[in-house]
């Protein structure tokens, strides 16, 4: 036996050894989470939103007209005693599995990081190995966080694009806003000594006309997704809003290195 022949011996010897995509997932087995937010009803029960994409609503449309007329998005809401068990109620009434992997926010209820802390909440989105560490994670100021998630937008067919883009816009151009991701979060309240500050984001207008497919068929909606000032935090729980300079002062002072 040859040179040649002992190599194409061992190349198709090979073959057997090498595994298929065992962890592939198919589109239509898939419910694709683009934004999660956390509240709690009058029972102490967390109520966990997950707003997913519409893949055949968003094609061709996700900037401007387009989309047909269907939403882009479609939002569950489901409680439970944790966070995590909400999770896993949500699970139940969807006929696909929840895709965790290509949301990119978190919106969490004013109401419950002030009662409860950043540390309690987080905890189950740190141990879901398919959230992603960059997501960004926002505060709803003067509304409830599932309700940022039903308001449709207009220009971004996605909310969770609106919200994240909207982020980087304020930040750039006025520096009362900064993007903050969850890895952000995570180090800084394992930090000695840090605290976080972190967007809040708030609705202006109509809530109930917001999540009606009619208020992005207007020239000028009923109802908006605004950045609205930065949440302050004291080991771990909000404890006050900065708006406008104060805003600018904390993001400035937080680039330079100085911190809570």
């Amino acid at each position: 036996m040859n040179y040649k022949s002992i190599s194409l011996y061992l190349i198709i010897a090979s073959i057997s050894f090498l595994s298929g995509c065992w962890s592939q997932k198919e589109l239509n087995e898939l419910a694709i989470i683009s934004a999660t937010s956390i509240d709690k009803n009058e029972e102490g029960q967390y109520i966990k939103t997950i707003q997913l994409i519409n893949p055949s609503n968003v094609a061709g449309g996700l900037q401007g007209g387009g989309g047909g007329q269907s939403t882009a998005v479609t939002v569950y809401s489901a409680t439970g005693d944790s966070v995590l068990e909400a999770h896993f109620n949500a699970s139940s009434k969807i006929s696909r599995k929840l895709y965790h992997s290509h949301a990119n926010l978190i919106v969490l209820s004013e109401n419950v990081v002030r009662e409860d802390g950043l540390e309690n909440v987080l905890d189950a989105f740190e141990r879901e190995p398919e959230i992603r560490s960059t997501a960004r994670v926002v505060i709803a100021h003067n509304t409830k966080a599932g309700d940022l998630l039903k308001s449709l937008t207009a220009v971004d067919k996605i909310p969770a694009e609106k919200v994240n883009g909207t982020l980087k816009v304020t930040e750039q151009s006025r520096g009362v806003n900064m993007e903050v991701t969850l890895q952000d979060v995570i180090k800084t309240l394992t930090s000695e000594g840090k605290e976080p500050v972190i967007s809040g984001f708030s609705m202006n207008g109509d809530i109930e006309l917001g999540k009606s497919l009619e208020n992005v068929q207007k020239s000028e909606l009923d109802t908006t997704l605004e950045a609205d000032g930065m949440a302050i935090f004291k080991e771990g729980k909000l404890i006050d809003w900065y708006q406008d300079d104060m805003a600018k002062g904390v993001i400035r002072n937080r680039m330079l290195g100085w911190q809570f």
